[in-house]
């Protein structure tokens, strides 16, 4: 058998992802795989912020109200 014949392997997922998946949990109560994630503009670049579905509006809203004190220099946003 010639090694042609070879069957071609399936692509394999990046290092590392499958991980990552596994490890999010929502930001309010812990849940595994949540639906949402808040990245960059919201959050500092690199950093994504996951919710489920019944915390989505509370993390939302946190960040949503973060990013609007930034040109106040009274206020100190923080990411939750």
């Amino acid at each position: 058998m010639s090694s042609n014949c070879r069957p071609k392997a399936e692509p394999e997922p990046p290092l590392g992802s499958i991980d990552e998946h596994e490890a999010r949990r929502c930001a309010i109560c812990g849940a595994k795989h949540p639906s949402f994630g808040f990245g960059p503009p919201m959050t500092r670049p690199g950093l994504t912020i996951w919710a489920c579905f019944a915390h989505w509006k509370d993390v939302e809203s946190q960040l949503t109200s973060w990013r609007q004190g930034r040109g106040n220099p009274d206020v100190r946003g923080t990411l939750l």
